[in-house]
Formats: C-alpha cells, structure tokens, sequence
C-alpha cells in the first residue's frame, strides 16, 4: 500500500496564508511550510499579524510555531534532521542563531541559511521551514 499524504493542521500555529498546508506528513517523514514568527490567534479565521519588533522575540515564535505545527504531526523539535532558514538581513544571523541555539538544545541538525531578502510580511525578519523525522529525536527527549 503507497503512503499517503496527511494535511497537518493546527491553531496554534499561523494558519496559512495561500494555497498550502502548515505540513505534509507521509509515513514517518513530516515536511512544514514556512514558519514565520506571527503569534497565532488560535481560531481559523482569527487576525494573525502580531509579531516581535525583534529578532530575538521573531526567533523565539518562529521556533515555537514550528514545533506547534511538529506536536500536530506527531514529532518534536528533537525529530528534526533538516532546517531552512531565511533572515531578512546579515545582520540578524548572530540573534537568531543564539536563541536557535538555546531553544534547539542538543539537536543539531542539517541546516541551510538564506541572508537578504523580503519575506511575506513587512518586520518579519525570519521565516523558518523543516523536515522531520517522527522518533528520530535524541534519547530521552
């Protein structure tokens, strides 16, 4: 029997904001879209624009919706084996990667940096997208 593709979907996380899912999850293996810091709202159609003025606030909620969307799909932050990152400018890679740090704990995982560039909203500073693999984290996570 083929896999199949489940829609992983969760308030806790920013709902979507065109024609994709917060993430793909076949088998074990769960792909996300985009993160992007917005604190969500919680229901479906709630108004999702707040976010921090800064990249250390920015990274704590990118990271944090990331693993709402991981918890949706049966996986945590300890199951991830790849990471992509997009930060608006050079200058913020040093914040984020101190928080990322400290929010990541021992998990290292693969993990691609993008500098420069709009991102979907105007202030948001970094947008973050992984792929994870369901019970793969580190012992005792």
């Amino acid at each position: 029997m083929a896999n199949r593709q489940q829609v992983i979907s969760t308030p806790a996380a920013p709902r979507p904001r065109g024609h994709y899912s917060q993430a793909i999850r076949v088998g074990d293996t769960v792909w996300t879209a985009g993160q992007i810091p917005v604190i969500p709202s919680g229901t479906a159609d709630g108004d999702e624009t707040r976010f921090a003025p800064d990249m250390e606030g920015q990274a704590e909620q990118v990271i944090r919706n990331v693993a709402a969307v991981l918890d949706a799909a049966g996986a945590t932050l300890a199951d991830i084996v790849s990471v992509t990152v997009h930060v608006a400018d050079s200058s913020h890679w040093g914040p984020f990667n101190k928080v990322y740090a400290r929010m990541m704990g021992d998990s290292r995982p693969a993990r691609t940096v993008v500098r420069g560039g709009e991102l979907p909203i105007p202030g948001i500073l970094v947008e973050m997208s992984v792929v994870a693999v369901v019970g793969s984290g580190l012992p005792g996570d």
